[in-house]
C-alpha cells in the first residue's frame, strides 16, 4: 500500500540547527527582578563549529541584576588546548557579557570534537549554571539526500503494510563523513490519517561495514501516538532495554538492527512500547525494514503460520514467503532441528526433493511436509537472474503433539461451554450454557496441575460440519495456586474468517512472560480491572471453570480478539456433570442437535484486545536476514 503524509516535526541532528549559548539572549535585563546571579542561555548548543583558521569562540553569559558585576567561571578542558578566562566582567547597564575562549587552530584536528564544560559560581537559579559542549574545527554538519533520497518502509509490528517513496536524509560532518552519521526517514510514523506523521531517526556511530556489508544502527526513541493502552513510543529493541535499565536483556538484541551498504536495506528490530505501563511494557519486538531505492532488491521474509494434518498421518508446515522485486526465483524448505547450515546446503543444492521453488517478486504461501514432533528450521533463499544465491531468511518453530496417551489419565467427560468459537454461531436467544457438549478431560501423570480437553472442536462440537480444515487438537490448561492458564494454542478449527488460536488472558501473559509469577499476573489483571479465570463450586452446578475472557487470534496474525457480546467459557468438571444436566433439564432446555441452535449467518462481531506485556516476550520467531556471500 502507498500511504501519504505531511510533516509537522523535523528531527535536528548533530547540533547543526540547535540554538547556541553564544547567540543573543532573549532574556530582558531588569535589575533586581530575579534571583541575583549570572547564568548561561537557556538553550545551549551541543557542538560549536569554528572555521579552520579561527582562533576563538564566544559564549554568552547573562545576569539578572546590576548587583552582579562579574561572573566567576570554572572550566573542565581535558585537551588542555583552550584558554578560558576565570572571570567575566559585565559593562554597566548591560545584561550580557561575552566569554571568549581562545586557542591555536593548528593544534586542533579537523573534524575532531573537543569537549568543554563550564560552570558559574553562585549562578542564579533563574537559568543554567552549567554549559557543556564540544568545539569542532572545520565545516558544519551537512544534511543531504541519502542515496537516491527515497525508500520503502515495511511495517510488521504495530501496523502492517508498506509505505513507498519515503524521503531519506543523511546528516554528517564532511571532515569525518563515516563517523556519527544520522539518517532520517521523513514522515513515517504513524501510517494513519488520524495522527500527524513523525520521523524515524537512525544513529550510526561508524559507517564502516563488516564482511557482509552490515553496519550497526540505533533508533532514537520517539513518541508516536496515544492509544487505549497509553502513550506509545518507538525505537529499536536494544536501545529500549538499555534505556529501561535492563542491559542484561538488551544483549540478545544487540546487533540485530543494521544497515547493509551493499543492498541498501535498513533492518530494525522494532519495539512499540508503553513507558507509562512500566519500563518494559510493550507490544513486543518484530522486524521492520526500509529498502532504499536504487538497489537491487533480493530480500526475502519468511513467516511461519502453523501446521496442518494430512489424511495420511503426516503434517504440513504453513509459511508465507515475500521476496524482493528483483528476485528471479525462490527456494523454500525446512529441516529437522535448529540447523541453519543444513538448511542452506539443501536450498542451494541440486536435490529438488528438499525444497520447493517458485517465481520471485511475489508473496507466496508454501506448504512443507514433516512427519514427527520436534524443532524445525524453515527458511527461503532468493536467487538472481544468473541463478546465484543472494539472501536467506529463516525461522524456527516447535511442534508438540498431544497423542502421548501413556502420560495422561482420563477423568471422564466434561460439559464444555465454548465461548471462543461456538458462541459466535449461536442464535441471539441462546448462550453457550444452552449448548454444552461432552468432551473428555485428561490429567497429566507427571504434572498434576496440567489438564487437557480432547479435541473440543472435533466431532462432538456442534460446529464440526462447519470446520473448513479440521485437525486433531486438544485444549491444554494448567491450574496454579491462584491462576488458571490457557496459553495460546491451535483450536484445529478454520471458520469463515480464518484459523483460530485460542487462550485466556492469564495464559497469554504467561506465554509472553514465562518467568512472571502468578502474583504479578494477578496484579496486571487488577490494575486493568479485568476479571480472572476462576474455579467455581456452585451448589446447583457443581465445580466448574469459568473463563471470562475467551480470547482468540485469527491466522496467527498476532492480534487478540474477543466477541463483542463477551461470552464466557465453561469447563464443568466430571463430578459436576450430574448437577449440570439436572439444572439444564429443570430449565426445559434440551441439549441441541448439531446445528439446531446455529445461525445461518454470523452476526456477532469481534473487537481487538490490546494486551500489555509484563516483562519481555521471548523472541522465538524471526532472526536477522543476512547475506549468503560477501558482495
Amino acid at each position: 500500500m502507498k500511504l501519504f503524509k505531511s510533516s509537522i516535526l523535523a528531527v535536528l541532528a548533530l547540533g547543526a540547527a540547535l540554538t547556541s549559548c553564544n547567540e543573543t539572549s532573549d532574556v530582558t535585563y531588569v535589575p533586581g527582578a530575579q534571583d541575583p546571579g549570572a547564568f548561561f542561555a537557556s538553550n545551549i548548543e551541543t557542538a560549536i563549529v569554528v572555521a579552520e583558521d579561527a582562533t576563538s569562540a564566544e559564549i554568552q553569559i547573562n545576569r539578572t541584576s546590576d548587583l552582579i558585576t562579574e561572573a566567576n567561571i570554572s572550566a573542565v578542558d581535558d585537551s588542555k588546548l583552550f584558554t578560558i578566562p576565570g572571570t567575566v566582567v559585565f559593562d554597566e547597564g548591560k545584561g550580557v557579557a561575552p566569554l571568549t575562549i581562545t586557542f591555536d587552530p593548528n593544534k586542533l584536528e579537523l573534524g575532531k570534537s573537543y569537549p568543554v564544560k563550564l560552570s558559574i559560581a553562585n549562578a542564579s537559579n533563574y537559568g543554567q549554571g552549567v554549559c557543556e559542549f564540544v568545539i569542532i574545527r572545520g565545516a558544519a554538519a551537512v544534511t543531504e539526500k541519502f542515496g537516491e533520497g527515497t525508500g520503502s518502509y515495511t511495517f510488521g509490528n504495530y501496523w502492517k503494510g508498506t509505505m513507498t517513496d519515503v524521503p531519506v536524509y543523511k546528516t554528517y560532518n564532511p571532515n569525518n563523513p563515516d563517523k556519527d552519521v544520522v539518517i532520517t526517514f521523513k514522515n513515517v510514523l504513524p501510517p494513519t490519517e488520524e495522527v500527524p506523521p513523525t520521523d524515524i531517526t537512525i544513529h550510526i556511530a561508524d559507517m564502516t561495514p563488516d564482511e557482509d556489508g552490515n553496519v550497526n544502527i540505533s533508533v532514537e526513541p520517539v513518541y508516536v501516538l496515544e492509544d487505549d493502552e497509553g502513550k506509545v513510543y518507538y525505537t529499536d529493541a536494544y536501545t529500549w532495554l538499555v534505556n529501561a535499565g535492563r542491559p542484561d536483556l538488551a544483549e540478545k538484541f544487540k546487533g540485530l538492527s543494521t544497515y547493509n551498504v551493499n543492498t541498501g536495506l535498513f533492518t530494525i528490530m522494532s519495539v512499540y512500547y508503553l513507558p507509562e505501563r512500566g519500563a518494559t511494557a510493550s507490544y513486543g519486538q518484530k522486524y521492520e525494514y526500509l529498502q532504499m531505492d536504487g538497489f537491487p532488491n533480493y530480500e526475502v521474509s519468511v513467516t511461519y503460520s502453523g501446521f496442518l494434518s494430512k489424511p495420511d498421518g503426516s503434517y504440513q508446515a504453513l509459511a508465507t514467503v515475500v521476496s524482493g522485486e528483483d528476485v528471479a526465483t525462490v527456494r523454500a524448505g525446512l529441516v529437522f532441528g535448529n540447523n541453519v547450515e543444513l538448511l542452506i546446503k539443501n536450498l542451494t543444492g541440486e536435490d529438488d526433493s528438499k525444497f520447493v521453488e517458485f517465481e520471485g517478486g511475489i508473496e507466496k504461501e508454501v506448504r512443507l511436509s514433516f512427519e514427527e514432533a520436534g524443532t524445525y528450521t524453515l527458511g527461503a533463499v532468493t536467487f538472481d537472474a544468473k541463478g546465484e544465491a543472494q539472501m536467506l531468511d529463516y525461522t524456527t518453530f516447535e511442534v508438540a503433539f498431544s497423542n502421548d496417551n501413556a502420560d495422561w489419565t482420563s477423568l471422564g467427560n466434561t460439559d464444555f461451554g465454548d465461548g471462543w468459537i461456538l458462541s459466535a454461531y449461536l442464535k441471539p436467544e441462546y448462550t453457550v450454557l444452552d449448548a454444552l457438549y461432552p468432551v473428555e478431560i485428561q490429567r497429566n501423570k507427571k504434572d498434576a496441575n496440567l489438564y487437557r480437553l480432547i479435541e473440543p472442536w472435533g466431532s462432538n462440537s456442534p460446529l464440526a460440519e462447519l470446520n473448513k480444515n479440521p485437525r486433531k487438537r486438544n485444549l491444554e490448561f494448567s491450574i496454579g495456586s491462584k491462576a488458571i492458564f490457557i496459553t495460546p494454542q491451535e483450536a484445529g478449527f478454520t471458520g469463515e474468517k480464518g484459523d483460530f488460536t485460542v487462550c485466556n488472558l492469564e495464559g497469554y501473559l504467561k506465554a509472553a512472560n514465562p518467568e512472571a509469577s502468578e502474583t504479578a499476573i494477578f496484579a496486571v489483571l487488577e490494575k486493568n480491572g479485568t476479571e480472572a479465570t476462576s474455579i467455581v463450586n456452585d451448589e446447583e452446578q457443581g465445580m466448574y471453570i469459568e473463563v471470562p475472557a475467551c480470547m482468540f487470534d485469527l491466522n496467527n496474525a498476532g492480534e487478540l480478539y474477543t466477541w463483542n457480546n463477551n461470552p464466557h467459557g465453561y469447563i464443568f468438571m466430571p463430578d459436576a456433570t450430574t448437577n449440570v444436566k439436572a439444572k439444564v433439564t429443570a430449565r426445559n432446555i434440551a441439549r441441541p442437535a448439531k446445528g439446531s441452535m446455529l445461525k445461518s449467518i454470523r452476526r456477532v462481531k469481534a473487537h481487538r484486545v490490546n494486551v500489555t506485556n509484563l516483562h519481555i516476550p521471548v523472541l522465538t520467531n524471526k532472526v536477522k536476514a543476512y547475506s549468503l556471500k560477501a558482495k
